[in-house]
């Protein structure tokens, strides 16, 4: 078993060294690997998201819109699932089946946390949302276009490009 995890631990280190910038920082997304590499049996996923979790402190899986056994298998490693939803109607309405494709995978509601991207007053509020969707937001990301966009240009996370910005003191707050 030992050797096993040791040669599966060197096959993640090598699909992660692509990603890896000059800090050694941006690990993959699952969407990527999973996309890429079919070979990842759902048995594979405990393995990995533990040699994951020894080589860093958290662990965050963007695991796109394809919903397999391996990203169940996620879904129950997960201490916790961040969904990230949007204010206008398309997104609130995915929003809404995304919870009830949870609900029915027996996915526990207390460790899903919803957070809305690009919040602005409009036409949907964050208490329209959790009434359309049935529940609570866990968190509101202003909408912020110029600090994120420099950001994103600098390779700098918005804290340290833009710390004044609504955007940089929201993830403080």
């Amino acid at each position: 078993h030992e050797a096993s995890l040791q040669g599966l631990e060197k096959q993640i280190w090598e699909r992660m060294k692509p990603w890896l910038d000059e800090a050694g920082i941006a690990p993959p997304k699952l969407s990527d690997l999973l996309e890429r590499d079919r070979s990842l049996r759902k048995d594979q996923v405990p393995e990995l998201y533990g040699v994951l979790s020894t080589l860093f402190e958290d662990v965050v899986v963007d695991v796109g819109r394809h919903v397999d056994g391996r990203v169940r298998e996620v879904f129950d490693l997960a201490d916790e699932i961040f969904l990230v939803s949007g204010l206008d109607a398309g997104t609130v309405y995915s929003t809404r089946r995304c919870l009830e494709l949870l609900k029915r995978l027996e996915v526990d509601a207390a460790r899903i946390r919803l957070v809305v991207n690009r919040h602005q007053d409009g036409k949907i509020s964050n208490e329209d949302l959790q009434a359309a969707v049935g529940a609570g937001v866990f968190w509101s990301l202003p909408n912020d276009y110029r600090p994120m966009s420099s950001a994103l240009d600098a390779r700098e996370p918005v804290v340290l490009d833009s710390p004044g910005s609504r955007l940089a003191r929201s993830y403080r707050t």
